[in-house]
């Protein structure tokens, strides 16, 4: 019977070691996965800010049309008017230049709204990746 009770005891030893083995590599295995999380929320992060920049500069691009056209359309169409294409200064009137520039404003308004759209996208993204992450983290 003492015997039985030893082996038991042994048994019970090898099973906390094992368990304890365990708990040790799953813990290890929960870091990177941790760390990964908040490296990939980190660079959808960074992300949104680099397409928040980009946005600012093509909503001061929009603004600088929209003070050419404003200027333009209080002109006499037969007027000249001079346009940069390409680094070059062209030389047209109004009535040439004003459908360009404003065809040109509509341009970059939609790629505006495009990029508004994807930063929404990445934003919601990674507020889905903090909260499956469960972790708070602020910019």
């Amino acid at each position: 019977m003492k015997k039985n009770w030893h082996q038991f005891d042994e048994c019970r030893k090898e099973e906390a070691a094992l368990i304890a083995c365990w708990k040790q590599k799953a813990e290890q295995e929960v870091v990177p996965m941790e760390q990964n999380v908040v490296a990939q929320y980190n660079s959808m992060k960074s992300e949104v800010r680099q397409l928040a920049e980009k946005m600012a500069e093509l909503q001061a691009e929009i603004a600088e049309h929209d003070r050419v056209i404003m200027t333009l359309q209080g002109l006499p169409s037969s007027r000249k008017a001079f346009r940069m294409i390409g680094g070059v200064l062209i030389e047209r009137t109004v009535e040439e230049v004003l459908p360009a520039v404003t065809l040109n404003r509509n341009g970059v308004a939609q790629v505006l709204e495009q990029l508004n759209a994807n930063i929404q996208q990445k934003e919601a993204a990674a507020n889905e990746l903090q909260v499956e992450g469960c972790f708070t983290h602020t910019i």
